[in-house]
């Protein structure tokens, strides 16, 4: 078999058979996934030709007359296949390196990045905290607000009710030091103090004020009949009967025990006429019999008129002048009305 034959034979040029392996050794699989598909042709065509080139030497070493050029010519062979497989990699190699190292700046950007965004996130979660601290703070604060508000408006009320009850009481002593606990009626203390009101007011307004001082007749004997209950029950009907009796802006006070007394006022030239009916309805309505075991106690009622200006100048003298015509008319017989001016003239009281 000739060398052409032999060449034909192992190469499959004319057999149509498939060319043998490459060679394993020869392959660069670390660069090869970035080789182009150009490149993979021209390295595997080198490869191709250095096997068969390899193939050829080892059959021509059996041969004495050619075993020096077979073994050169083979050892070109791989030289050459060699040198392009190397010349067709050596870009793409360096490529790779330069992707790698655009890799490894991408990847520390891209952990810088990461970094950045979790420090970012830290600090986010870190204000979300003080945030929801502040919330928490500020809720604590708006509820304690809130409490002191509600304290403070209960306190308010406490105070508003126990000034209230300070101002009740203080009317309710004011009433009980200026009134008459079995009555109602004002005591002495009130009528002294209205009776220099008035008589101020009617000195000012030209206008008579008129004092008419009652003393209840027999008034002990229901005491002493029926007892002291009884004789309360009395006063507060008699109380009652003054206050029918008297027109609206006249004054009724209890001065003591059996004795009362009004203050009345009327223009001038009247105040006598004005008093003297006002007496007259005072005497009718304070005449109240009061039953007993053995017989009806006959209560009436004695008063005495005094008039300003006319009788007295002041206060104290016109008590005392309406008081000593009442003790006039008691001398004449109780049941009756005298008037200071005449008191002297005065008949006797039926």
């Amino acid at each position: 078999m000739s060398r052409i034959e032999a060449q034909a034979r192992f190469t499959g040029a004319d057999s149509g058979e498939a060319a043998l392996p490459e060679p394993a050794a020869v392959s660069a699989p670390d660069a090869r996934d970035a080789v182009p598909p150009a490149v993979h042709a021209m390295a595997k065509a080198g490869l191709v030709l250095g096997a068969a080139q390899l193939l050829i030497a080892l059959i021509l070493v059996g041969l004495p007359q050619g075993f020096v050029a077979a073994v050169a010519a083979a050892a070109l062979a791989a030289l050459a296949a060699a040198a392009v497989v190397l010349w067709a990699i050596r870009p793409h190699i360096v490529a790779r390196d330069g992707e790698a190292a655009r890799l490894a700046d991408m990847q520390r950007l891209l952990r810088r990045e990461i970094d950045g965004r979790i420090a970012a996130d830290e600090r986010l979660k870190t204000r979300e905290q003080e945030f929801a601290l502040q919330i928490s703070e500020i809720e604590y604060v708006k509820d304690l607000v809130e409490q002191q508000a509600a304290d403070t408006v209960g306190l308010a009320e406490d105070l508003a009710a126990q000034k209230q009850a300070i101002e009740e009481s203080k009317r309710q002593t004011e009433y009980l030091a200026n009134h008459d606990t079995l009555t109602g009626l004002p005591n002495r203390r009130q009528f002294e103090h209205t009776l220099r009101q008035r008589k101020a007011a009617a000195e000012a307004s030209g206008t008579v004020l008129t004092l008419i001082y009652i003393d209840l007749d027999h008034f002990k004997t229901v005491n002493d009949s029926l007892g002291h209950g009884r004789g309360d029950e009395l006063l507060v009907d008699v109380g009652k009967r003054l206050r029918a009796a008297v027109r609206e802006n006249d004054f009724v006070a209890r001065l003591g025990g059996d004795e009362f007394a009004v203050l009345t006022t009327a223009p001038v030239g009247r105040g006598s006429e004005v008093s003297a009916i006002l007496a007259q309805r005072i005497r009718n309505a304070l005449l109240i019999p009061v039953s007993t075991a053995s017989g009806t106690i006959p209560v009436s009622a004695t008063l005495g008129v005094a008039a300003s200006p006319g009788d007295a100048t002041d206060e104290q003298a016109l008590l005392r002048c309406a008081d000593r015509a009442m003790y006039a008319a008691k001398e004449r017989g109780r049941n009756c009305v005298v008037f200071h001016k005449d008191f002297a003239a005065t008949p006797a009281c039926a």
